[in-house]
């Protein structure tokens, strides 16, 4: 596959290398106008400004038609990302999409008449660096030629409608796709043969049903996603949930050193290696918390193995680092730390390197120092207050993770500009490795709730700041190739920046409004896997711990695994750069994508993937023509459709006419109901809890010892829990029913009681003496509660 465009995965994200990887001279094939619709190809120098772009003639870029096309497409890309990164731990990256749909929008509108110090980054990284250290920025680069390609070629207008026209088709269809399977999932949508079987009588199967064996969804977001990575991609990730649940997974299962529990009362043949069980965690995993330490632990140990293969070029960044101060001293005072050949610079002359580029922007239509150093000096500021009183991080470590972003932000340019990939998800592994040691002592003081929020906000926090750095040096890089004023594109960046900030918390308020399960850790069953949370927050809880709650066996596989992915990765590097074996590239998995998978619980979201990339594959192979004019467009429609489709969806139900319906709730996090009853219901906007007694969550009947003040502070628990996988908590319950075998007993109840009920209005209640109540309890509970607003 060397010499065709071949996209690649990028750390959740997904660009198309437009890097032509057989040209020893790193050329890029690039797209022009005829080019788009014939296939046909040229090579551009790959640093050099692009040819052909008319030159900047003073016009005012950053206008409201560009702000609103603008909102509106990240909006779009917004809500499918989301729902992407929620289900598989994919993302979609918008520039190539905005690219082409915002062209076509503008041209309709014609008709009709890390964010601070990204910006001297910009500087050492495209201008002065990008020839020696390799930085093609693939998507950047992609998307400046693709912009030119719709604006200078004598049929762009109508190669932009097409366009237009095959994304907007693709986004309607996989819009009511989503909205019209919804109703029949099983049908339209959920296909498991295995399943099938096991319904028609052949219960024999349902090992395999449990594991998640064979299952696949007619997703038009994961196909598009398939669509956009090659095949070395999607069957890397699918070859991790071989391997899980396949091959390891069954394997822990029959020696003993992993087990699942049944989650369906009314079938206790239904098991899931799922789950979660705080205190087993090390002494009786599920699969899935077992697979998670060498899945998560090989993923690092890759992308750390891709950064030390950059070592050379980090070599060359301090040597440059070196050279500037050694510059600047000489500017000051005349002489150098060390005497080299360069002549002491001349003040006002503009002094280029051997390998410097020269800015096609003008000096008035750059970033003013004044403007970036601001922005840095105000965002240190809000984040060091902010988080210190909102959520309670101390400002050492706001300092600390503010030191380490500006750090990752150079591995990440580095990294991300050489080879596509986006090394953000490991860097900030790195961060929450170092402020967890920094407060693992402090836990005991502030509270594990304090520590593990203060750790993922911190961590958070510079992996924020890093990957926004990575992105906007390759947004800079578009705009250098396009010969974009650079003032322009950042007060661009930087109204997009404060329109995510507050688009992005209200999407992801109305998913997890659409889907409690998202919030509900002790949730068995989910309509969205969460890969990247589940990993976050495990981690964290096991940075925190007092002892490292991981099996013995785990942890010598994670050793193990870890070594093996770093040895792939060095394998297919070397093969990418030796010209006789290149061809066996392909044959190398990509191990971080493995590890991705092996997060993943069954085998829909990776066979999905794997559909899509054969079928784009086959396209490819067989029309390549008609997939070089819409491949991309089907794809790109496909990916932004679907989100907003089960958004839709979602508030179709909540309307007036739809607000009757009947929901059952379960959660791990309380006892498992009997076949006769369920947990909690969910009727017109109310919760009707079950009777709890104090018994401990779990499918085993075991009363907790003790007194019958135990005994209601665990039924009061279980209660808590049921309501928060409803949607709602104790402060919202109207009224309680407490039922004694002893009238005695009253007083030490209510000890148990005043523990979770601290609110100055209490709810309504009633406490009834009863002969007898189940398996010998001599307490029950039970109560209604009302929704959350957010909920309701």
């Amino acid at each position: 596959m060397g010499n065709q465009s071949v996209p690649v995965e990028k750390d959740g994200h997904v660009a198309l290398d437009l890097i032509d990887k057989d040209k020893e001279d790193g050329t890029i094939r690039t797209v022009d106008g005829a080019s788009i619709a014939a296939a046909e190809s040229e090579e551009d120098q790959p640093y050099e400004p692009l040819p052909g772009v008319m030159p900047y003639d003073d016009r005012r870029l950053v206008t409201i038609r560009a702000i609103l096309t603008g909102g509106v497409l990240g909006s779009l890309i917004a809500c499918s990302n989301l729902y992407l990164g929620l289900k598989s731990g994919f993302g979609a990256d918008a520039t190539l999409f905005s690219a082409i749909f915002g062209y076509g929008i503008c041209k309709m509108l014609e008709k009709s008449k890390g964010l601070g110090f990204a910006v001297p980054l910009r500087r050492m990284f495209i201008l002065r660096l990008a020839r020696q250290l390799s930085l093609y920025f693939p998507l950047g680069t992609a998307s400046a030629i693709t912009i030119r390609a719709l604006h200078s070629a004598s049929d762009g207008v109508s190669g932009a409608r097409e366009k237009l026209k095959t994304i907007s088709y693709s986004f309607l269809a996989s819009l009511a796709w989503s909205v019209a399977s919804s109703y029949a999932p099983g049908i339209l949508y959920s296909w498991n043969p295995f399943w099938w079987i096991y319904a028609w009588g052949g219960h024999s199967i349902i090992g395999a049903v449990n594991w998640g064996w064979l299952s696949w969804q007619w997703s038009p977001s994961l196909i598009g996603v398939g669509m956009l990575i090659d095949l070395n991609a999607s069957l890397s990730y699918l070859l991790g949930t071989v391997l899980a649940w396949g091959i390891i997974g069954p394997i822990l299962v029959a020696r003993g050193e992993a087990t699942g529990i049944p989650y369906d009362p009314t079938n206790l043949d239904l098991i899931t290696y799922n789950a979660f069980v705080p205190d087993q965690l090390k002494t009786a995993p599920s699969p899935r918390y077992w697979i998670l330490w060498p899945a998560v632990f090989m993923m690092l140990a890759a992308s750390i193995a891709t950064i030390a293969l950059e070592t050379r070029n980090f070599a060359k960044l301090a040597s440059y680092g070196f050279q500037q101060m050694n510059d600047t001293i000489a500017k000051l005072t005349g002489k150098r730390l060390v005497n080299t050949n360069a002549p002491n610079p001349i003040p006002g002359a503009p002094v280029l390197g051997d390998f410097e580029i020269l800015d096609p922007v003008p000096k008035e239509h750059q970033v003013r120092w004044w403007e970036w150093s601001s922005v840095t000096v105000a965002a240190f500021v809000f984040a060091m207050v902010v988080l210190k009183y909102t959520y309670g991080v101390p400002p050492v470590l706001v300092l600390l993770n503010v030191f380490l972003g500006f750090l990752w932000a150079f591995v990440v340019i580095q990294v991300f500009g050489a080879s596509g990939t986006n090394p953000t998800g490991s860097v900030a592994k790195g961060s929450q490795f170092i402020t967890g040691a920094v407060s693992r002592d402090s836990v005991q003081k502030i509270g594990f709730e304090h520590a593990a929020r203060s750790n993922l906000v911190g961590s958070v926090l510079s992996a924020s700041a890093a990957n926004q750095a990575g992105e906007l040096c390759q947004d800079f890089r578009t705009g250098f190739l396009l010969g974009t004023p650079a003032r322009a594109q950042w007060h661009a960046q930087m109204l997009g920046t404060l329109f995510a900030v507050f688009l992005s918390p209200a999407l992801f308020m109305l998913f997890s409004k659409a889907f409690p399960c998202i919030i509900d850790a002790s949730a068995t069953t989910c309509q969205f896997a969460l890969p990247s949370v589940t990993a976050w927050r495990v981690v964290t809880q096991a940075i925190l711990a007092p002892e490292f709650p991981i099996a013995q066996s785990s942890w010598i596989f994670s050793v193990v695994f870890s070594v093996a992915g770093m040895a792939l990765v060095v394998l297919k590097r070397y093969f990418m750069q030796t010209p006789k074996l290149k061809r066996w590239e392909a044959f190398v998995p990509n191990m971080s994508l493995v590890g991705l998978a092996m997060t993943i619980p069954g085998s829909a979201m990776t066979t999905t993937v794997a559909i899509g990339s054969v079928l784009s594959w086959v396209w490819q192979k067989c029309w390549p023509k008609s997939y070089a004019r819409f491949g991309y467009a089907v794809a790109s429609g496909g990916i932004a459709g679907e989100g907003i489709g089960i958004l839709l969806f979602y508030i179709t139900l909540r309307s007036p006419a739809n607000n009757m319906a009947f929901t059952p709730v379960f959660t791990t996090g309380a006892p498992t109901p009997l076949p006769q009853f369920s947990q909690a219901v969910v009727y017109n906007g109310l919760v009707y809890c079950s009777g709890n007694i104090g018994i401990k969550p779990g499918a085993t009947i075991e009363l907790v010892e003790g007194t019958a003040k135990d005994r209601a502070r665990q039924a009061l628990s279980n209660i808590q829990a049921v309501l928060k996988a409803s949607g709602s908590s104790l402060d919202n319950i109207l009224k309680m029913n407490i039922y004694l075998t002893n009238m005695d007993n009253f007083g030490i109840v209510n000890e148990a009681y005043d523990e979770f009920f601290q609110r100055d209005i209490k709810p309504a209640r009633t406490c009834v003496a009863v002969h007898q109540l189940p398996f010998g309890t001599d307490v029950e509970i039970e109560c209604t509660a009302h929704l959350d607003a957010t909920k309701a």
